[in-house]
């Protein structure tokens, strides 16, 4: 076999299986907004590599596939449809927005008035789903992933999921930790 055949193979065994239920038309144009916008670029700590948006959705995705199959009890207690959903939606109003780093040196006082504007772009965006029905529940879901209250199951393990993908690309691509020599 090819390289060439070889990595598509590579790509395609590591592509969620996940769709999200609005038209291929509006989710091309949602996915090419999350992919033309970059993560880690408005910190103090650089990236090595480029991250998008949709690179990092996808990543939690494969996660999400990941602990359904590992962790089989969690459908039982969660909603694991509803996470899918929530991770698909939970960056999109940065499409319009923009990331705003943790590592960003006016992080805390930016933060309340770019979550405000993220809201509203994703409200803005929204506009493009026809069904009301779809459009409702993104913009719900949307919230929840937003608001992640305490007993909101799928919202704290969408969070989780998010912080897990954000840590292990920062190991690998932000944070230095591999050259490091002692604990120091």
């Amino acid at each position: 076999m090819s390289s060439g055949i070889l990595n598509e193979m590579a790509i395609a065994e590591n592509l969620p299986t996940y769709r999200p239920p609005i038209p291929d038309r509006i989710r091309a144009q949602y996915e090419e907004g999350l992919s033309a916008t970059l993560r880690w670029e408005s910190g103090l700590l650089p990236s090595e590599r480029k991250e998008s948006d949709l690179e990092h959705t996808r990543e939690m995705l494969i996660i999400l596939e990941d602990i359904e199959q590992r962790c089989t009890i969690l459908s039982s207690e969660i909603n694991l449809t509803t996470v899918a959903h929530m991770i698909y939606v939970h960056d999109g109003g940065e499409i319009l927005a923009g990331d705003l780093a943790h590592s960003h040196p006016d992080y805390l006082d930016l933060k309340p008035k770019v979550k405000k504007r993220e809201l509203a772009a994703f409200r803005h965006l929204t506009r493009a789903i026809d069904d009301e029905a779809i459009r409702f529940l993104a913009r719900s879901l949307f919230k929840r992933a937003q608001t992640k209250a305490p007993d909101d199951k799928e919202a704290q393990l969408t969070d989780f999921i998010d912080k897990t993908q954000a840590v292990r690309f920062g190991l690998a691509n932000v944070f230095p930790g591999r050259n490091l020599r002692n604990s120091q």
